[in-house]
């Protein structure tokens, strides 16, 4: 799924164009909040553990807190 979305999003051909204002971008959106759905109930605290360190090594003193649900 995650690879579905990501390649609906890099990919040219598009359901509803996107040069077409604020509509245009409903069906990317649309493709993100399916993958959040089928991909967050699989997030476990130790995988958010994981990416936290990850986080804070590539991007420094990151406050995620405000990231956790």
């Amino acid at each position: 799924m995650f690879f579905s979305a990501l390649g609906y999003f890099i990919l040219p051909v598009d359901l509803v164009p996107d040069f077409i204002p604020v509509v245009g971008f409903t069906d990317d959106l649309a493709a993100l909040i399916a993958c959040y759905v089928k991909v967050s109930p699989n997030v476990t605290p130790e995988i958010r553990s994981k990416a936290d360190v990850k986080m804070r090594e590539w991007f420094g003193g990151v406050d995620t807190t405000k990231l956790i649900e």
